[in-house]
């Protein structure tokens, strides 16, 4: 029976409308308020950084044109600018919070891509 359902839920996920920016971004910055403890003031500032850095993954994504290795250059660029606009908001123990957090997510990105590369190489054998 499990197996009859299965293809429906398949189509439903691929049903479901995509997050726009802002709902990604504003779930991003709650998240940070959560995860580092922001106050309000802090809060914003993050939200609008974190807006401005939204808008720019959006207009690069829509440019479905551009290198991928301009691309990974200019996000790792991006990355870094607002890593250091985070860094003059963020009290020292909130940033370091949060470059650990970031390192997880990294470790557990790079464990689940190391994963789907043994899963391509099984089924080629």
């Amino acid at each position: 029976m499990l197996l009859a359902l299965a293809p429906l839920f398949a189509i439903a996920q691929n049903m479901a409308p995509k997050k726009t920016t802002e709902e990604r971004v504003q779930k991003h910055t709650d998240k940070m308020a959560t995860d580092l403890g922001l106050d309000e003031s802090q809060k914003a500032e993050v939200a609008a950084i974190n807006k401005k850095y939204g808008a720019e993954a959006e207009e690069l994504r829509a440019d479905k044109q551009a290198e991928k290795n301009t691309r990974r250059t200019d996000a790792q660029k991006r990355l870094a600018a607002r890593d250091a606009e985070l860094k003059a908001v963020l009290t020292d123990d909130q940033y370091a919070k949060h470059q650990e957090m970031k390192a997880a997510r990294k470790a557990k990105h790079e464990a689940k891509k190391e994963k789907m590369k043994a899963k391509k190489k099984s089924k080629r054998s």
